[in-house]
Protein backbone atom coordinates (compact mmCIF):
# COMPACT_ATOMS: atom_id res chain seq x y z
CA UNK A 1 0.00 0.00 0.00
CA UNK A 2 1.68 3.19 -1.17
CA UNK A 3 0.80 6.54 0.34
CA UNK A 4 1.16 9.81 -1.56
CA UNK A 5 1.62 13.08 0.30
CA UNK A 6 1.27 16.31 -1.71
CA UNK A 7 1.46 19.93 -0.62
CA UNK A 8 -1.86 21.76 -0.84
CA UNK A 9 -0.17 24.80 -2.39
CA UNK A 10 2.08 24.64 -5.42
CA UNK A 11 5.59 23.44 -4.58
CA UNK A 12 7.88 21.60 -7.01
CA UNK A 13 9.39 19.77 -4.03
CA UNK A 14 6.05 19.20 -2.26
CA UNK A 15 5.53 15.53 -3.13
CA UNK A 16 6.46 12.45 -1.13
CA UNK A 17 5.62 8.81 -1.65
CA UNK A 18 6.08 6.30 1.16
CA UNK A 19 5.59 2.57 1.65
CA UNK A 20 4.34 2.11 5.24
CA UNK A 21 5.75 -0.84 7.16
CA UNK A 22 2.35 -1.72 8.58
CA UNK A 23 -1.20 -1.10 7.57
CA UNK A 24 -2.30 2.47 8.09
CA UNK A 25 -2.30 3.26 11.76
CA UNK A 26 -5.07 5.60 12.76
CA UNK A 27 -7.48 6.19 15.55
CA UNK A 28 -10.40 3.78 15.30
CA UNK A 29 -13.52 4.98 13.51
CA UNK A 30 -15.71 6.50 16.20
CA UNK A 31 -18.92 8.48 16.40
CA UNK A 32 -19.20 11.50 18.68
CA UNK A 33 -21.48 9.86 21.20
CA UNK A 34 -21.84 10.59 24.89
CA UNK A 35 -24.07 8.87 27.40
CA UNK A 36 -25.23 10.28 30.74
CA UNK A 37 -27.24 8.73 33.53
CA UNK A 38 -30.50 10.45 34.37
CA UNK A 39 -32.20 10.77 37.75
CA UNK A 40 -35.03 8.45 36.71
CA UNK A 41 -32.58 5.50 36.31
CA UNK A 42 -32.51 5.86 32.53
CA UNK A 43 -29.83 7.25 30.22
CA UNK A 44 -29.58 10.21 27.91
CA UNK A 45 -27.62 9.63 24.69
CA UNK A 46 -26.23 12.49 22.64
CA UNK A 47 -25.08 11.50 19.16
CA UNK A 48 -23.19 14.18 17.24
CA UNK A 49 -22.35 11.88 14.32
CA UNK A 50 -19.12 10.85 12.62
CA UNK A 51 -16.37 12.97 11.09
CA UNK A 52 -13.02 12.04 9.58
CA UNK A 53 -11.64 15.13 11.30
CA UNK A 54 -11.40 13.15 14.54
CA UNK A 55 -8.81 10.82 12.98
CA UNK A 56 -5.01 10.82 13.01
CA UNK A 57 -2.86 9.06 10.41
CA UNK A 58 0.46 7.68 11.64
CA UNK A 59 2.80 6.20 9.04
CA UNK A 60 6.00 4.32 9.87
CA UNK A 61 8.33 3.55 6.99
CA UNK A 62 11.95 2.62 6.24
CA UNK A 63 14.20 5.59 5.47
CA UNK A 64 14.87 5.90 1.73
CA UNK A 65 17.56 8.58 1.53
CA UNK A 66 18.60 11.85 3.11
CA UNK A 67 16.94 13.69 0.21
CA UNK A 68 13.66 11.80 0.87
CA UNK A 69 13.87 12.80 4.55
CA UNK A 70 14.51 16.43 3.58
CA UNK A 71 11.30 16.45 1.52
CA UNK A 72 9.37 15.09 4.54
CA UNK A 73 10.89 17.80 6.75
CA UNK A 74 9.99 20.44 4.15
CA UNK A 75 6.36 19.28 4.06
CA UNK A 76 6.18 19.55 7.85
CA UNK A 77 8.03 22.85 8.19
CA UNK A 78 6.45 25.01 5.48
CA UNK A 79 3.11 23.45 4.53
CA UNK A 80 0.22 23.80 7.00
CA UNK A 81 -1.96 21.59 4.76
CA UNK A 82 -1.21 18.54 2.61
CA UNK A 83 -3.28 16.06 0.66
CA UNK A 84 -2.84 12.38 1.44
CA UNK A 85 -3.87 9.63 -0.94
CA UNK A 86 -4.18 6.18 0.61
CA UNK A 87 -6.34 3.07 0.18
CA UNK A 88 -9.32 4.86 1.76
CA UNK A 89 -9.26 7.87 -0.57
CA UNK A 90 -7.88 11.41 -0.51
CA UNK A 91 -7.74 13.46 2.68
CA UNK A 92 -6.83 17.02 3.57
CA UNK A 93 -4.48 16.86 6.54
CA UNK A 94 -2.20 18.95 8.72
CA UNK A 95 1.28 17.46 9.15
CA UNK A 96 1.97 17.40 12.88
CA UNK A 97 5.12 15.36 13.53
CA UNK A 98 8.04 13.86 11.63
CA UNK A 99 10.58 11.66 13.41
CA UNK A 100 13.51 10.32 11.39
CA UNK A 101 15.87 7.67 12.62
CA UNK A 102 18.28 5.19 11.08
CA UNK A 103 15.84 2.26 11.26
CA UNK A 104 12.37 3.77 10.93
CA UNK A 105 10.77 7.12 10.11
CA UNK A 106 7.39 8.15 11.49
CA UNK A 107 5.14 10.82 9.97
CA UNK A 108 1.93 11.86 11.77
CA UNK A 109 -0.96 13.79 10.21
CA UNK A 110 -4.13 15.23 11.72
CA UNK A 111 -7.01 14.65 9.33
CA UNK A 112 -9.10 17.72 8.53
CA UNK A 113 -11.56 16.16 6.12
CA UNK A 114 -12.02 13.46 3.53
CA UNK A 115 -12.15 14.80 -0.03
CA UNK A 116 -13.40 11.65 -1.82
CA UNK A 117 -16.38 9.39 -1.32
Amino acid sequence: MRVQIVSATFDLLGYLQIDPLRDQESAPLQRRVSKSRTLDADVSVRDRGFTHGDRTFTYAYKPVSEYHDSIARRLLEIHPRVYIGNVEGVFECAPSEFDDSAEENTFIFEVIRKLTE
